[in-house]
């Protein structure tokens, strides 16, 4: 569910997508409320590339060779 935020800083962003989204299950419940609390304390969702950056920083800096 794509949100047509214009210059919104990247927490008001992921707190619009939030707001669009509605889970149907008791467990899609519970995630988004755990994903709001994340953001509104200042976490950081990232993005694929944000994610293998980090996976390579647990790892020492090792990161894979496409």
């Amino acid at each position: 569910m794509a949100v047509q935020a214009k210059n919104l800083d990247p927490k008001a962003e992921a707190l619009a997508e939030l707001d669009s989204y509605v889970p149907r299950t008791p467990l899609g419940r519970k995630l988004v409320e755990l994903r709001r609390a994340y953001v509104e304390e200042g976490g950081e969702l990232l993005d694929w590339e944000g994610i293998e950056r980090e996976v390579a920083e647990r790892r020492g800096g090792v990161a894979e060779e496409p």
